[in-house]
């Protein structure tokens, strides 16, 4: 095939063809509102966006937005998942290769995914994932605006936005060496915080009704009347897996629902009933408030040790404070 042809049928398979905005994008709590504001403002830039927040928040969402709403929009789209790529397949995932330039490489080469997104984005999705010997290859793509194929010599402009986004804290993750310092700060030129659902106020019955609207549609079901209970229990729940873990609970419960239409607490399922918080104090201190809260986090989670990871991350303190904590209030695991 002629080269361009190829190029264009790689493009095809690549780009996503869903043209997501900020009206796209649900709820109108007030922290919502000010990030779309913000997102905006920076959307015209060229400038690198760090997306920050929970798993499930809508990380790749936001950075389809700030795309689709930039002068970049006719452009490619091209979204990476650093975690999902084996390590030795990321550097020429990335950056492409040559003829010859690995043992097992397509002897035609390959196109990497930046020179994908000429002139529109590229989302570099859970960056905090990526190695170590390939973040120094990235910050020198951020300063130079060039890529060189592995396995090449030749130095090829590049002209792409990159948007990442991570649900790790990648400060404290430069503290003990585990990310690039300079490439942090390379990255971070404009930080966007997505806010975990249950902080949204007002946002998780908004989604909830979209959802069931979205499902009953997809399933071909009509919903009838919605109990007071189910409501009791969506509003009171912690949503550990923010607007992921909602948009797949009322999936199930559209499956499970009867002919007659009603939905209630009974179609639930049996993790969202058991550990809704409803911490009750006798004593209102902080340490009895903390130390509940430790617990609670223990039910959900667990107590394993990526368990501990995830707790700490939830609640924004490192490892070594999460086991002075439970150290402190004598919660054995």
């Amino acid at each position: 095939k002629d080269i361009n042809a190829v190029h264009e049928d790689a493009l095809t398979l690549t780009i996503t063809k869903e043209k997501f905005s900020l009206n796209t994008i649900l709820g109108k709590s007030k922290d919502i509102q000010l990030l779309n504001q913000k997102v905006k403002r920076v959307a015209s830039s060229t400038s690198t966006v760090l997306i920050t927040g929970e798993s499930g928040t809508g990380k790749e969402l936001y950075a389809r937005a700030l795309h689709n709403e930039s002068e970049r929009s006719n452009g490619p789209f091209i979204a990476v998942n650093c975690a999902a790529i084996p390590e030795n397949l990321l550097e020429s995932e990335l950056f492409g290769y040559v003829k010859g330039a690995f043992t097992g490489a397509d002897p035609k080469g390959k196109i990497g995914k930046f020179e994908q997104a000429n002139d529109g984005t590229i989302f570099l999705d859970e960056i905090g994932d990526m190695p170590l010997y390939i973040q120094a290859k990235l910050l020198r793509v951020l300063e130079q605006k060039e890529v060189i194929r592995l396995g090449a010599n030749k130095v090829i402009s590049i002209n792409a936005r990159v948007i990442a986004a991570t649900n790790k804290n990648l400060f404290e993750m430069v503290k003990m060496n585990a990310f690039r310092e300079d490439l942090y700060y390379r990255l971070n030129v404009i930080p966007l915080y997505v806010p975990a659902l249950r902080s949204r106020d007002g946002d998780i019955r908004i989604l909830t009704n979209y959802f069931i609207d979205k499902f009953s549609r997809l399933f071909n079901k009509k919903v009838t009347n919605i109990s007071e209970d189910f409501w009791k229990y969506i509003d009171k729940y912690y949503w550990p897996g923010n607007v992921r873990e909602l948009q797949n609970t009322i999936e199930y419960i559209i499956n499970m629902m009867g002919d007659q239409g009603e939905i209630d607490d009974e179609l639930l399922p049996a993790k969202l009933k058991n550990t809704t918080v409803n911490l009750k104090y006798d004593n209102y201190t902080i340490d009895n408030i903390e130390r509940e809260l430790f617990i609670k986090a223990i039910e959900i989670y667990g107590s394993d040790g990526e368990s501990k990871k995830v707790i700490a991350e939830r609640l924004g303190i490192g490892i070594a404070t999460l086991y002075r904590k439970l150290k402190k209030y004598n919660i054995n695991l």
